[in-house]
């Protein structure tokens, strides 16, 4: 471990397998190094998706196969690139609900931060109300 401020708020090994052993958290791939994967030529692309996929799984010992896309960037080769390494779906982070249209390579998410009040977390579980869009931020 380095003496970095970045490397002093990341999980470790241990606070990862800590986690999926819960039961209440499930562990899955998000890259190596973060990047936005639609500005990737597809070589870089492809070893930044394999790579966090196969370490993850090595390192938790389970098939990892839901993908959530860094800052939400990306584009149809990205899509495709997880289809073909043989991820299920992945998350964008597009504000909404899904539907039986929506494409499973492209789930919306609905946001709770530290800001999201207790109504707006039972609206979103509910999908009955969301204040999320209406209530401005500071």
């Amino acid at each position: 471990g380095g003496s970095g401020k970045r490397g002093e708020n990341m999980l470790t090994e241990a606070d990862l397998k800590e986690m999926q052993a819960s039961g209440h958290i499930d562990i899955e791939p998000h890259t190596v190094t973060h990047p936005k994967l639609a500005e990737l030529d597809r070589e870089t692309a492809i070893k930044e998706i394999r790579d966090s996929k196969e370490m993850l799984e090595k390192m938790l010992g389970k098939t990892c196969e839901l993908f959530a896309y860094p800052y939400g960037n990306h584009n149809d080769e990205s899509v495709e690139l997880a289809r073909e390494l043989g991820l299920r779906c992945a998350v964008t982070v597009v504000e909404g609900s899904v539907t039986n249209d929506t494409d499973i390579f492209r789930l919306n998410r609905s946001a709770v931060d530290k800001l999201t009040s207790w109504d707006q977390f039972l609206g979103k579980l509910s999908r009955t109300i969301d204040r999320y869009h209406t209530i401005k931020r500071l």
